[in-house]
C-alpha cells in the first residue's frame, strides 16, 4: 500500500479538535477560513472537518460504521491495517517522540499525531 497524497495546507491555519472532556461545543463556524482536523470521536461535533484522524485499529474497528459514507474520504490513519481494511487514507509513521519532518510521529495518540 502506498501512502495517500498529503493535503497541502502550507500557509493556512489548521485547528485540531481533540476528543476528550475539555472539548466543548464552542467551535469554528463551518464557513470560517481554517482547516479542521477532528481526532477520534470529535468528528461527531465537527462533521464538517476537513480530516477525521485516529491512530489505532481498535478505534476504527469500533467506530468506522458510525461515520457516514459521504465522509469516508476524510478519514486518515497511520495504521496500515486499518487503512487497508476500510480503504482509509494512510500516512506513513514512526513511533517516535517529537515532531516529524519526514514522517508522522504519533507518540501513541491521535492528538499528538494530528499536530504533526
Amino acid at each position: 500500500m502506498n501512502p495517500s497524497k498529503l493535503l497541502d495546507w502550507r500557509g493556512q491555519t489548521a485547528v485540531i479538535a481533540a476528543s476528550g472532556p475539555s472539548l466543548t461545543n464552542d467551535r469554528p463556524s463551518p464557513f470560517c477560513d481554517v482547516n479542521i482536523i477532528a481526532t477520534n470521536t470529535s468528528w461527531e461535533k465537527f462533521p464538517y472537518a476537513d480530516v477525521f484522524f485516529a491512530v489505532d485499529l481498535l478505534w476504527w474497528k469500533t467506530n468506522i460504521a458510525k461515520i457516514p459514507k459521504e465522509h469516508k474520504h476524510k478519514c486518515w490513519t497511520q495504521d496500515r491495517n486499518s487503512a487497508e481494511r476500510w480503504q482509509l487514507n494512510w500516512i506513513r509513521q514512526s513511533a517516535r517522540p517529537g515532531l516529524g519532518t519526514k514522517d508522522l510521529h504519533v507518540n501513541g495518540n491521535s492528538a499528538f499525531g494530528a499536530i504533526n
